[in-house]
C-alpha cells in the first residue's frame, strides 16, 4: 500500500518456503521462464461507476497512502503547497484536515490498529503516533546516510514497521521496527536497494517487495525470492538471461499481507512489446502469477500498462488501482473480473497510487493525484459505494 510519495507503477516472492513451485489453479499462470504461452486473456466485465470523488488535499500536492480502521475511521496523508504535510481524517460523514504535526515533512506513509492509535511517517522516516487527541514525537529512522520512506504496516500498537532506501549513494533498502519501545533496523539480503511496499499479518510473518524481489520475515531474518529465481512464477517474459542491461524486466510496486495463506502483490511487466500489470498471489504455499484481463478493444493486449496498489476484499479477491489508462479493477475469488472505472476530474489524469478498504463491507477508499508535481496538482480521494 508505494507509494508513496512517486505516483508510479507495481509484486513478490518468498525463498525460506517449503515448496514453491508453481501450482496451477483457475485463473492462474506458471510455464517455465523462457517460455511464451501463447494464452487467450480473460475478459474484465465493465459496469457503471461505483467511485466518486469524495475530497482534495488543496493545490500543489497529492495524496500517496490511505488506511482506515472501523466502518466510520479513515486516514489519509500526503502533501500540498508542494511542501507542506497534509493529513486528513474521514469519520463516516466527510474528509477533514487534521494539523500536522510540528516539525513535519511532506508524509509519506500512515499506519493505524485503531481510531486512537495512529502512526504517520513523514518522507525522512521520522514518526508520529496519535492518541486520540493529539499528537506525539516517536523520533525515526534517521541517520547520516538519510531515509526516504516509501511505506508502513503494523501488526499491532507497538509493533510497527516502516521501510524505503537510503538518500545517499550507494542506494540501500531499509526496514526499520518501533517493537518493544525502541527502533531497530533489520539486515536484509544483498542487493537490496529499495522497498516499495510492506505488509504484516503479526510480528513474525511481515512481506516486502523491491523492483524485482519478493522479501520475507519469519521473526528471524528476511529471505529473497527474485524473478529468475526457480520457483518465481513465469510472466511471460523470455528469460533469464535478461536483454538490455540484465536487469530482469519487473517492477513491483505494492503489497497486501491478510493472513499467512493470502498475500496480494502488484506491479509492471516489460514484455518487449509494451508493458503490463502484474498480480501474484502467495496462498501460504507458493506464488502464482493471475492471467491478467485484456483490453476492452484490443484482445491481445492487456487491459492496463500497470497496477499501483492493492487491497484486499475480504472475500478472497483484491481490488487493484490501473493506470495506463486509469481505472480500478476487482478480482474475485472465482477468477473473474470486473472494471469498475474511476471518475476523471475535468481537465486531468488522476493516478490512484494507493487503496484501503473498509473494514467490515465493500466500501473502499483510492487515494492519489496528478503526476505533473507542479502547483496546479492535487491529491483526491474517491470512495467506492458497496
Amino acid at each position: 500500500m508505494l507509494k508513496r510519495l512517486p505516483l508510479a507503477v507495481i509484486m513478490v516472492t518468498l525463498a525460506g518456503c517449503a515448496s514453491l513451485q508453481p501450482a496451477e489453479p483457475t485463473g492462474h499462470r506458471n510455464t517455465p521462464h523462457g517460455t511464451a504461452d501463447a494464452r487467450s486473456r480473460p475478459t474484465a466485465t465493465a459496469v457503471s461507476p461505483r467511485w466518486s470523488v469524495v475530497g482534495d488535499s488543496g493545490s500543489g500536492g497529492s495524496l500517496v497512502d490511505v488506511v482506515a480502521t472501523t466502518a466510520h475511521d479513515a486516514w489519509t496523508v500526503g502533501y500540498h503547497n508542494e511542501v507542506d504535510p497534509s493529513i486528513m481524517r474521514w469519520s463516516g460523514g466527510r474528509w477533514r484536515d487534521v494539523r500536522a504535526p510540528e516539525g513535519a515533512k511532506p508524509a509519506a506513509a500512515v499506519v493505524a490498529t485503531s481510531p486512537s492509535e495512529v502512526w504517520v511517517f513523514d518522507h525522512t522516516a521520522h514518526a508520529w503516533r496519535w492518541n486520540g487527541t493529539g499528537w506525539t514525537s516517536m523520533g525515526g529512522q534517521g541517520g547520516q546516510d538519510g531515509r526516504w520512506v516509501s511505506s508502513a504496516a503494523a501488526s499491532g500498537p507497538d509493533d510497527v514497521w516502516v521501510a524505503g532506501s537510503t538518500t545517499s549513494e550507494p542506494r540501500r533498502a531499509f526496514v526499520g521496527r518501533w517493537s518493544g519501545g525502541r527502533w531497530s533496523e533489520s539486515e536484509l539480503p544483498a542487493g537490496v536497494s529499495t522497498i516499495y511496499g510492506i505488509g504484516a499479518t503479526s510480528p513474525d510473518d511481515v512481506w516486502a517487495i523491491s523492483q524485482t524481489t519478493v522479501l520475507h520475515w519469519d521473526g528471524r531474518a528476511w529471505t529473497a525470492l527474485t524473478m529468475g529465481d526457480p520457483g518465481f512464477p513465469a510472466l511471460d517474459v523470455p528469460g533469464p538471461p535478461w536483454p538490455g542491461d540484465g536487469t530482469p524486466p519487473l517492477s513491483l510496486r505494492d503489497v497486501d499481507a491478510v493472513s499467512p495463506n493470502e498475500v496480494w502483490a502488484v506491479g509492471t511487466v516489460s514484455t518487449g512489446t509494451g508493458a503490463e500489470p502484474v498480480a501474484l498471489r502467495f496462498d501460504g504455499d507458493r506464488w502464482t502469477a493471475l492471467d491478467v484481463p485484456a483490453h476492452p478493444d484490443h484482445a491481445g493486449r492487456a487491459v492496463a500498462g500497470a497496477f499501483s496498489a492493492v487491497t484486499a476484499d475480504g472475500h478472497g479477491g483484491f481490488w487493484a488501482a490501473a493506470v495506463h489508462p486509469v481505472s480500478i479493477l476487482h478480482y474475485a475469488r472465482d477468477g473473474g473480473w470486473t472494471d469498475e472505472g474511476i471518475p476523471p476530474k475535468p481537465g486531468a489524469d488522476p493516478r490512484a497510487v494507493a487503496l484501503a478498504r473498509v473494514p467490515g463491507g465493500d466500501r473502499v477508499f483510492a487515494v492519489g493525484g496528478h503526476p505533473s508535481y507542479d502547483e496546479d496538482s492535487s491529491g483526491w480521494i474517491w470512495t467506492r459505494s458497496p
